[in-house]
């Protein structure tokens, strides 16, 4: 049933001027699965996550911008998730997530958000797959992104996910007693919408968008993480 937590953290950085944003993402989870969901052999995933986001800038103070934010924001919110068998040549990916995202300053309707995935995968090769299907952002002005792409794994040591929004190649690097240890390259349509407290104390709803280009590490256990 406990698969364990999961702990990730990301910096994005820009520069030093009073409209850069610098950030520092702290990603917490813990991972349920309940086996054989409704007889299907597959599990259901729960996923109850907590955020931390810090953010250094844009200042805003002088009007130039009106992008002024608070030091720091927060995201609580419950995943679901649930695929049918990866090995048949038709399967899907299904997920919904749930949560509040705000500063802790102020809460209102806007900072309930539901966000959701739905992709169909088609098996043209025992190395390749077919995927496509939509993300639902439910960010203030960007809801729906069309997803799509080829997922080509040529040996159980390399990935090779050409699917946007969230290009990504991996790479397995070593292994350390039962977890494995890969590096990767990747990119990805980063960011989020939260309900914040303006400098001139007005409650706002903004959005953060972010074109990533992310190079990092992660390690887990060697018969999940391929």
């Amino acid at each position: 049933l406990f698969q364990g937590p999961r702990f990730r953290h990301t910096y994005v950085g820009i520069g030093d001027d009073n409209n850069d944003l610098n950030t520092n993402n702290t990603d917490v989870s813990l991972v349920f699965a309940l086996p054989n969901f409704f007889y299907t052999n597959q599990p259901l995933y729960i996923v109850p996550s907590f955020s931390l986001h810090l953010w250094d800038g844009p200042d805003g103070s002088d009007g130039s911008t009106g992008a002024d934010l608070p030091g720091s924001a927060y995201s609580g919110f419950i995943d679901l998730g649930w695929n049918s068998d990866p090995n048949q040549m038709f399967s899907t990916e299904l997920g919904v997530r749930v949560g509040a995202f705000t500063d802790f300053d102020t809460f209102n309707n806007e900072s309930v958000r539901v966000l959701g995935k739905a992709l169909a995968n088609f098996r043209v090769a025992p190395t390749s797959t077919l995927k496509g299907g939509v993300y639902y952002l439910d960010r203030n002005k960007i809801k729906l992104v069309p997803a799509g792409g080829l997922l080509y794994q040529p040996n159980p040591y390399t990935r090779m996910d050409i699917f946007f929004p969230q290009p990504k190649f991996s790479r397995y690097w070593r292994t350390l007693g039962t977890h494995d240890v890969w590096w990767y390259i990747a990119g990805d349509y980063g960011g989020g919408s939260w309900t914040v407290k303006r400098a001139g104390g007005a409650e706002d709803s903004v959005d953060v968008n972010e074109i990533q280009a992310v190079v990092g590490a992660e390690w887990g256990y060697s018969d999940m993480i391929r």
